[in-house]
Formats: C-alpha cells, structure tokens, sequence
C-alpha cells in the first residue's frame, strides 16, 4: 500500500518540507494542512510545485486554504479535500508519516 504524508510546514520549515518530498516514492500521496498550504500558492516552496509536475497526488484542506484566505492564490493541480476527504485518505493509505 502507498503512504500518505502530512504536512503542515510552510517553507519557513524548509528542512521539513524537502525531507517529506525526498521520502515520497512512487504512488504516495501528499495531504498539505494548516500552514502547509502556503506551499501551493508556488511563492513558498519548490519542491511541493516540482512534486505536483511530476505527477505526484497532492491534496491541499480546503478548511485551511478558507482561513489564511488563499482561496485565490493556489495553483492549479492541487486537489482540494475537506475533513471527510482526509478520512478517506487515510483509510486509503498505509502507513500515514506526519512531518511536524
């Protein structure tokens, strides 16, 4: 089965964010959460944005794109979920790896 990761840093955490891409391998999936998706507006993070052009499944929490008020700002490509999309996800998915 595939791995899902969990992300909630920004680039500020930039370690964190090229340590959970590097991890990725070929049909994992990637979920951005609370300040992780500031890393699909492109201005943050490259390695999200090169993640997502290779292919890569990466969901972004709509609820946190709602709060930091980002809803315009997100690139293309990213699927959005809400709380009952993360659970099918992680029923969809084992082992989950959380990088906080």
């Amino acid at each position: 089965m595939s791995t899902l990761h969990i992300l909630n840093k920004s680039n500020s955490d930039a370690t964190t964010v090229q340590s959970c891409c590097n991890a990725m391998g070929k049909g994992d999936a990637l979920l951005l959460i609370e300040d992780g998706v500031y890393n699909a507006t492109g201005s943050q993070n490259s390695s999200i944005v090169e993640k997502l052009a290779s292919g890569a499944n990466i969901y972004i929490r709509v609820q946190d794109i709602k709060a930091r008020g980002l809803e315009t700002q997100i690139l293309s490509g990213f699927t959005p979920v809400d709380d009952s999309g993360w659970v099918d996800l992680c029923v969809a998915h084992q082992p989950i790896v959380s990088w906080y």
